[in-house]
């Protein structure tokens, strides 16, 4: 499986290269930091039709950002399809087709779409495959910066074909954190301690919003933590990559310590050896605003 997301990922670079610089036009979504643009739903539409011919729909369920908006919404999904229809017919037959599988296909035409729209470098298209709800391999492909992660279960984790393994980092103040800038209106004064403890109690703390990026780059063993302290409610496109830190000998689990699922309210993903010293920093913080 991972060999087929990775031939496929690799198939979109040319398209998503040739209008990286190109004026993009951008509709704002219910979140200033969230944006869409075609090119996003065209690269899903392009993963997903190349995809049908490996997973084929009587067997796997498909989800996407763009699924998800056509069915939930007649009259923006109509808009979304309309463009598509020509190049792509099995993805719109797919998005007017009901599936209740339980082996799922994820996929996320460009992870970090705003960063894209600013001609910034750490962006993606992301493909997940589970079973389950687990998942069982996964590919990200960083085109600008020619990084392809991949994983698949009891195989490993891979950059550019080559393993890859999470950091051997055992002390907190040697460690580099990646967090997300997105809190809710609520959790100010939330995100501002946790943002100062962390700070004061590591070697520092970068944010790129683009998920699966910033989980390739704890299983790369750049990033030691990657803390996700509101991932209740996000699609499994955004957090594929959590198999590769899986993979490269890291953890991933919800604030109380429990294996992550869709279900859990947070992410807290380590390098295994600063798992719990990181849970020590924030499940006080959480439990002060949040419980």
């Amino acid at each position: 499986m991972r060999k087929i997301i990775t031939s496929v990922l690799r198939e979109l670079k040319e398209y998503l290269l040739r209008h990286f610089d190109a004026e993009k036009k951008a509709s704002q979504e219910e979140c200033l930091f969230d944006i869409s643009i075609p090119q996003d739903f065209y690269a899903e539409a392009f993963l997903i039709e190349r995809l049908l011919d490996h997973f084929l729909p009587n067997e796997y369920k498909y989800i996407a950002e763009g699924l998800h908006k056509i069915r939930s919404d007649t009259k923006n999904g109509i808009n979304i399809l309309k463009p598509l229809e020509k190049d792509f017919p099995r993805y719109v037959e797919l998005a007017n087709t009901k599936s209740h599988h339980k082996k799922i296909v994820a996929v996320d035409g460009i992870d970090g779409t705003l960063n894209y729209y600013h001609h910034l470098n750490e962006w993606g298209p992301a493909i997940g495959v589970l079973v389950n709800n687990e998942v069982v391999a996964s590919g990200f492909y960083a085109i600008k910066l020619g990084e392809m992660f991949s994983s698949e279960k009891g195989e490993g984790a891979f950059l550019n074909e080559k393993p890859i393994n999470a950091s051997n980092r055992k002390y907190l103040n040697e460690a580099l954190v990646v967090l997300p800038y997105y809190f809710s209106e609520d959790s100010k004064d939330f995100r501002s301690e946790l943002l100062s403890e962390i700070a004061s109690s590591t070697r520092g703390i970068r944010t790129y919003c683009v998920s699966n990026y910033e989980l390739a780059y704890v299983a790369k063993g750049s990033f030691d933590a990657c803390i996700m302290p509101f991932g209740k409610g996000s699609k499994w496109w955004d957090f594929v990559m959590i198999l590769a830190i899986q993979e490269a000998g890291g953890k991933v689990t919800d604030l109380h310590g429990e294996r992550w699922s869709m279900k859990s309210e947070q992410i807290i993903a380590t390098n295994k050896h600063l798992h719990n010293p990181f849970i020590e920093i924030v499940r006080p913080i959480w439990k002060k605003y949040f419980e």
